[in-house]
């Protein structure tokens, strides 16, 4: 999948290797899909320290368009994700990677939001 920057320009450019950065207050990120239509989010993992928490969303007939972690959001409306944060009023940074497909296209976002 080929991505299209949309909002928080910025906030895209990878701070952590090949994660993007996302600031201690939180913040909002959408992604256009440049060449699908839609698709859809296959999991989010969330994790801070040793413990991953893998959510997936509700199978039922509708696509899979929607996902609520304990401190994200992610939702696919038509070709465009959009990724919410929480602020991190922990200790500890926490990591996220959000996996999308089209069919048999894959592919997977990750963030790191740091506790300073």
């Amino acid at each position: 999948m080929k991505w299209e920057k949309n909002n928080y320009e910025e906030a895209l450019t990878p701070s952590f290797g090949k994660a993007i950065g996302v600031p201690k207050l939180g913040g909002t990120y959408t992604f256009k899909c440049k060449n699908y239509k839609n698709f859809w989010i296959e999991y989010v993992n969330e994790q801070v320290r040793d413990k991953t928490i893998k959510y997936v969303p509700a199978y039922d007939d509708k696509l899979y368009s929607e996902i609520k972690g304990s401190y994200t959001s992610s939702k696919v409306e038509g070709n465009t994700l959009t990724v919410t944060f929480a602020p991190n009023e922990t200790q500890d940074g926490r990591y996220v990677r959000v996996a999308v497909s089209a069919g048999d296209i894959f592919d997977k976002i990750i963030f790191v939001q740091k506790p300073e």
